[in-house]
């Protein structure tokens, strides 16, 4: 990482400042990003989720009256769109993660700055210049994506998957 890298000496003020760009154009990319890609991501993921429940429901419903290689195609198809909810959740959850993995790199770095200039008996009382809240890409405002937010996708797979064998 970049600010774990810097010695606290060179730690400066302009360095601060030059860090804080940096993350002023990575928040406005962000934005842009959310902007571009919100509703592509809804609908992508939406689609990957009712395909799984649709062919878990084929799987489930449907296991005599097809060949053996339909049924592997099916379940192909399954793992290929449990897989690509999977990755696009993880990637994309990524990005707060790392917000504050960095959040905490320079809050680490600024007090080592400020204890080391501290002189003794005084008291410094500084605000941190990095209390942002959390960016989250989400799609239209609707999914949030976390990386905990597999486990209740899976979770609500396996209610569906209940369900369905309860009716069965």
């Amino acid at each position: 990482m970049y600010i774990e890298a810097c010695p606290f000496e060179k730690f400066t003020i302009e360095k601060q400042g030059s860090i804080l760009r940096r993350i002023s154009k990575l928040e406005n990319a962000l934005n842009l990003t959310q902007n571009v890609f919100s509703l592509p991501s809804f609908l992508i993921s939406i689609s990957y989720f009712c395909t799984c429940i649709t062919l878990l429901a084929v799987i489930l419903f449907i296991k005599m009256e097809v060949s053996s290689y339909m049924h592997f195609e099916f379940v192909s198809l399954l793992f290929n769109s449990s897989c690509g909810l999977v990755a696009i959740i993880w990637e994309v959850g990524n990005v707060p993660i790392e917000a504050e993995n960095f959040k905490k790199a320079f809050r680490r770095k600024f007090h080592q700055k400020l204890l080391c200039e501290n002189k003794v008996g005084e008291v410094l009382i500084e605000t941190h210049p990095i209390d942002t809240s959390d960016f989250v890409l989400s799609g239209c405002n609707i999914i949030h994506f976390h990386r905990n937010s597999i486990l209740a996708l899976a979770g609500t797979i396996l209610t569906y998957t209940v369900l369905l064998l309860s009716k069965n």
